[in-house]
């Protein structure tokens, strides 16, 4: 993708058979399409007055943010307590099957909204400023609240549907029943308008402000031009301002401080254990430095409050979409995309909208597809599935072979450090689907809570 944004054509080389002489020249490629990357990368950062370089995209998107687009001050708080409180209403975008099987009797159509994040962020309000923290309140207490303030809440919630997000078992899922779950302003609207809130058990209260408009603005309008003009690696950049910038404010600590020195040809990754309190942490020398990996609760620059509203903005949007089409019609979502058969794509005609922000577009239209689980799909000649590589090799259904290119920190454990390793492995997928109850129909029902058989669902 690099080096078609770039505009030089990437080599191709078969790794087996390959003489050095033709090793070289495709490394050498390889080095010539970075070397491009960065000086357009660098051109773009000045003629865009992005600020301060930042190591990586998303970095520089924040430091592109706060530089030039930041309206309202924000207000990190240092209650960790509270920070904690308000990580647990951070849960991502939503992943989930409706359906599992194979299915061939319909047009099913993949639709897409059309950078969703971006879309979510701008004209809509987010906190900037804690200011006031409550328990048990009432309902209409709450309606109150969220007339002046963006808020943070531990909520019972009663549903008949599968519309909230709770933690089980180290995965997101999206029960009926009654329990407990944290929510921010846009899913406890939501369930105000239904009436689904049983308690208020806590609240967090945050002056707000619209603070993305000029952000999204500016680059979703530079990214229009530039897919106008041909500008494709341009492109590439604009994509990547808009949809990095989100996970920073959800970023937590972590980093490595200096401890000691040791002789430079000395390397190595090790766990150790400190013997009077228990600790578990990593310790590496490189270079002579010998490092300790200190954890920390939140990045300096941390405000999940932010992140947390994004993406429950994105949800409630997503709610919307799934409604709209039909529950009965819908067989996946994943973030920003659903899967839906011919009835659902006619109802959600007026939702489409190609390049519009916000709106829907059709990425594939198929008469077969095959739902194995959470990002493990088959749709039309399209396939995709977490964790296995688009040049895995497929021995027998659901086992493969492929390629593992070790990381510093592998490196760093090997014998041998002065080489470099690929190693094929075998995966085999397991494809057990243990957010809803299979049905022989194909259909996936909800968890009920409370769990009737909790163990069911625990991690062996």
């Amino acid at each position: 993708m690099l080096g078609k944004a770039v505009g030089l054509k990437k080599g191709k080389i078969n790794f087996k058979t390959c003489s050095k002489k033709e090793l070289l020249e495709y490394c050498k490629r390889d080095v010539e399409i970075l070397l491009a990357t960065w000086k357009k990368w660098i051109k773009f950062r000045t003629d865009n007055d992005l600020g301060n370089f930042g190591v990586t995209v998303a970095q520089q998107a924040l430091k592109t943010y706060a530089h030039r687009f930041m309206p309202e001050k924000i207000y990190i708080h240092d209650q960790n307590t509270l920070a904690k409180f308000e990580r647990k209403a951070y849960y991502g975008g939503r992943v989930d099957c409706f359906r599992l099987g194979n299915y061939t009797d319909d047009f099913y159509h993949l639709v897409d909204v059309n950078s969703m994040y971006p879309s979510v962020m701008i004209n809509n309000l987010y906190p900037v400023k804690l200011t006031q923290y409550y328990e048990n309140i009432d309902c209409s207490f709450l309606t109150q609240l969220i007339k002046k303030y963006s808020v943070v809440a531990e909520v019972i919630v009663k549903t008949k549907q599968r519309f909230f997000p709770v933690r089980l078992e180290k995965k997101v899922v999206y029960p009926v029943g009654e329990f407990t779950t944290y929510l921010c302003t846009p899913e406890l609207k939501f369930a105000l308008n239904r009436n689904l809130i049983k308690e208020i058990k806590k609240i967090a209260c945050y002056e707000q402000a619209v603070i993305f408009n000029d952000y999204v603005d500016f680059f979703y309008n530079k990214k229009k031009e530039a897919d106008k003009t041909g500008n494709s690696a341009d492109s590439l950049f604009y994509k990547y301002m808009l949809n990095t910038l989100t996970g920073k404010f959800g970023q937590k600590g972590g980093e490595w401080i200096k401890v000691g020195e040791n002789p430079p040809d000395l390397i190595y990754v090790i766990n150790e254990i400190d013997s009077i309190t228990g600790e578990v942490y990593q310790l590496r020398s490189l270079h002579g430095l010998v490092q300790k990996r200190v954890k920390e609760g939140e990045a300096f620059h941390s405000f999940v409050p932010i992140t947390a509203h994004i993406t429950s903005y994105s949800r409630v949007k997503m709610l919307n979409l799934i409604e709209k089409a039909g529950w009965e019609n819908v067989y996946y979502v994943d973030t920003d995309s659903l899967f839906t058969n011919m009835k659902g794509y006619d109802r959600l005609e007026s939702e489409m909208g190609e390049n519009i922000l916000g709106m829907l577009s059709v990425e594939k239209v198929a008469e077969d597809i095959t739902i194995f689980g959470n990002k493990d799909y088959e749709f039309g000649d399209l396939k995709k599935c977490k964790g296995i590589r688009w040049d895995a090799y497929e021995i027998s259904e659901g086992v493969y072979t492929q390629e593992v290119w070790p990381t510093l920190r592998g490196i760093l454990r090997q014998k041998d450090k002065n080489k470099y390793y690929v190693t094929t492995r075998k995966k085999v997928l397991k494809r057990k689907y243990d957010k809803g109850i299979l049905l022989p129909s194909g259909i996936v029902k909800p968890l009920t809570f409370p769990l009737s058989e909790p163990s069911l669902f625990q991690s062996p």
